[in-house]
């Protein structure tokens, strides 16, 4: 294999791929669903403990809060009474890096088998195959497999891409921090700098998401590709395979982006016409809620399945080594 990596399909072929194999294995799945409610659960945990937590911290002093009737100085006093308060912040901060650390150690688990199992998949199916091709003898243990064996790789993938995001929305954040701040002081330079700073912020920070979640599914693709590369090596080499293959690289961002657009398209007009005929025949904001609940739920699960679709249109860019040359059992060790 060159330095630069194999030569890529065209970014269409690459995208058809990515659904056969989804088609053909739909218990996979399973797995982004598995990481959205493991996530929902978590983090319902950890804002109820808070709130538990914050509770018993200000429960002596509730009075004296209910005595300050504006907004903002209840927000004040609350500060006080919580700064007074370090082990209660200690242990919610402590508890909010478990939580994180939780989440990110089992999404990386996640990606790691899902990667693996769809590059099993791509590399059973040749040119023009049919969607059977592409299914696995078992995807339960070409998912487990990978899982295993490259966790401790994808999680400092997963970790590097959460640094370098935060960093991307701090550009977009301080800048509007700035402004709100300017415009409630009565600072009319700060709020200036805070809006030629968001000017700058705002095209930075859409064009380096583009970028880093570009170079992070590639990341994950050369992770399977290479099992001998580390988190850190596998970005040099990612870099390298979108160097050499931009423009399809490119082109497939966008069919993904556009993709996901219709999915969530798709929910939204029925969406309204039915909360709206359901609030004609059921009047009242319960139905509304219903309806909107239901809708919201779908389409999530909409979201979840077709990023596994982005995840498996990465992994068909670039052929694996076994590609054309038969149907190879999965990598199930």
């Amino acid at each position: 294999m060159s330095a630069a990596g194999p030569p890529s399909r065209p970014a269409f072929e690459a995208f058809l791929r990515a659904l056969s194999q989804v088609v053909a294995n739909p218990g996979l799945l399973l797995a982004p669903f598995a990481l959205g409610a493991a996530t929902l659960v978590i983090f319902a945990a950890g804002g109820a403990a808070t709130f538990v937590l914050a509770g018993a911290a200000v429960r002596s002093e509730w009075e004296t809060l209910r005595r300050h009737r504006s907004f903002p100085d209840f927000l004040e006093a609350l500060r006080e009474v919580l700064l007074g308060s370090p082990a209660v912040l200690l242990l919610i901060l402590v508890g909010i890096l478990v939580a994180l650390l939780v989440v990110t150690a089992f999404a990386a688990w996640i990606r790691a088998g899902v990667t693996g199992a769809l590059s099993d998949a791509d590399a059973r199916a040749g040119a023009k195959a049919p969607v059977p091709a592409y299914r696995l003898p078992s995807a339960g243990g070409a998912f487990f497999g990978w899982a295993r064996r490259r966790f401790s790789a994808f999680f400092g993938l997963v970790n590097l891409y959460a640094l370098v995001a935060s960093f991307l929305a701090a550009l977009f954040l301080v800048p509007l921090v700035a402004i709100f701040a300017g415009v409630l002081g009565g600072r009319t330079p700060l709020a200036g700098v805070g809006g030629l700073s968001l000017l700058i912020a705002v095209p930075v920070a859409i064009a380096g998401g583009a970028a880093i979640r570009i170079v992070y599914l590639v990341a994950g693709r050369v992770l399977v590709l290479e099992p001998a590369l580390d988190a850190v090596a596998a970005v040099g080499r990612a870099l390298a395979f979108v160097r050499a293959s931009f423009g399809p690289s490119l082109t497939l961002y966008f069919i993904d982006i556009a993709g996901a657009m219709f999915v969530g398209a798709v929910f939204v007009v029925p969406r309204m016409l039915l909360s709206f005929g359901v609030g004609s025949l059921w009047p009242g904001f319960p139905a509304l809620l219903a309806v909107t609940a239901v809708f919201m739920a779908l389409q999530i699960a909409a979201g979840l399945a077709f990023d596994l679709v982005v995840t498996a249109s990465f992994v068909a860019l670039w052929p694996s080594p076994a590609a054309g040359e038969g149907a190879p059992e999965p990598l199930v060790r």
